[in-house]
């Protein structure tokens, strides 16, 4: 399938790599539907997949950015509270569960389906605080089991970090068509 011919639709790509990511695509003449999440709530997380379905006609790629911090974030054990725990477990984690949950329907039975995690690795985890090490480590896992689930049905699942020295936009690019 061709960069032209994909359909893709980006969770968290209104800004960092997300947005470089969608930016690309659809300069490459992707057809691209972008929702930045703000709660990750089920309901809002369905929704945007049903209008990027709706919008696109259909969905080869669904891109979920797991890979900025956001200003102010806790770097510190102690100085984390359970409001900023939740908050990223949240954006992280239970929303790439979300949006894989939902898009799946839409992917399954394409021509060449794929889920594509953005997230930090190395060097970036050293600066981060415990609660976004441990969302890291989750969506990691989560990716993993889901390739091994979702490859009888024809699904890819890509873990691209998006910090320096992991892949670069034009590899995850080329891992989506």
């Amino acid at each position: 399938m061709t960069q032209a011919a994909i359909t893709a639709f980006v969770a968290g790509g209104g800004k960092g790599r997300g947005e470089e990511l969608a930016r690309a695509l659809s300069s490459g003449g992707a057809r691209v539907a972008v929702r930045v999440l703000e709660e990750c709530a089920a309901r809002e997380i369905s929704l945007a997949v049903i209008e990027a379905e709706e919008s696109l006609g259909a969905i080869d790629a669904l891109v979920y950015d797991a890979s900025s911090p956001q200003a102010g974030e806790s770097r510190m054990l102690l100085d984390v509270d359970e409001q900023e725990w939740d908050r990223v477990m949240n954006r992280d984690l239970k929303g790439f569960f979300l949006a894989c949950k939902f898009a799946l329907p839409y992917l399954m039975g394409r021509e060449n389906p794929c889920i594509v995690l953005l997230t930090e690795g190395g060097a970036a985890l050293r600066g981060c605080g415990p609660h976004r090490a441990a969302a890291v480590a989750g969506v990691g896992a989560f990716a993993s089991r889901m390739a091994e689930e979702l490859a009888i049905y024809g699904v890819r699942v890509r873990v691209a970090e998006a910090s320096s020295g992991g892949a670069s936009l034009q590899d995850i690019i080329q891992g989506v068509g």
